[in-house]
Formats: structure tokens, sequence, C-alpha cells
């Protein structure tokens, strides 16, 4: 046994439990840094040419004040996170790129702004045509 700890190499006095704790730390930071997610995959930043490809699947048009707006009865669904940290931002129904930012409104005309490289999903809700449906049990 080493001079002034344990068979594990801790010292005197301090618990396994904070150890481990510590090494799981190291560990996440350094996934984090790398981009590597849960599994070992590696999570690549959406470029602007991957959402202008969704936009152009979800059929937008634009509208005079640059923003690029859903056809009726569907909205998006953005998937964003940075530094561990994960939100979604439901039933966004007009976004418009401004450099690395993307700004959004929702059916209220609420904004927000993410940056685009934390997006890493969207979901795209509805058909186009389609009336929207209201909260509730009935049609």
């Amino acid at each position: 046994m080493a001079r002034g700890g344990d068979s594990h190499n801790r010292p005197e006095g301090r618990p396994a439990k904070s150890f481990s704790v510590f090494r799981a730390e190291r560990r996440c930071s350094l996934n984090e840094r790398w981009g590597i997610a849960a599994g070992g995959v590696i999570v690549a930043p959406m470029t602007p040419e991957h959402l202008d490809m969704i936009l152009k699947q979800a059929q937008v048009k634009e509208e005079k004040d640059g923003f690029r707006v859903m056809p009726e009865g569907t909205t998006l669904t953005l998937h964003v996170a940075h530094g561990g940290a994960g939100m979604s931002m439901p039933r966004v129904e007009a976004v418009k790129r401004d450099g690395d930012l993307l700004w959004v409104k929702n059916g209220k005309k609420e904004m927000g702004a993410v940056v685009t490289a934390d997006v890493f999903a969207v979901l795209v809700e509805g058909t186009a045509g389609s009336p929207t449906r209201r909260p509730g049990f009935g049609s």
C-alpha cells in the first residue's frame, strides 16, 4: 500500500465515490469537446445547407420580411442543444437565417433565435393543405 493512501492510490481520507465522480466528469468534458455522444456516435452540427434542404422538402414560401413560412397545416419542431443542455422549440411556423443565427416565429408571433449549428434535428409536422388540429377531443 502506498504511503498516505489506499490500494487504489486515493489520498487518505478521500472516499471512493468522489474519485469516480471526478473521472466521470473528466470523461464527459472530453466527449463534449470532441462532439461524441453516448454510445460513441459523433454528432455533427447542422449546416445552413442541411437546413435549406429540410425547408425545401417542407415546401416553405418566402415572405417580404425574409421569413420562410411553412404551408398551412404544417409546423416545425427544432431540437437544439448546446453545452450539454437541450431543448425543443415546437410549433415553429416561420424561420429566417441571418448569418449564424436562425430566427423562429410560432403561431402566437413570438420570436426566438438559436445558432444554426446548435440545431441537431428538425421534425416537420402535418401535411401541406390540411387544416391545423385544434387541441382537445373535437375534430
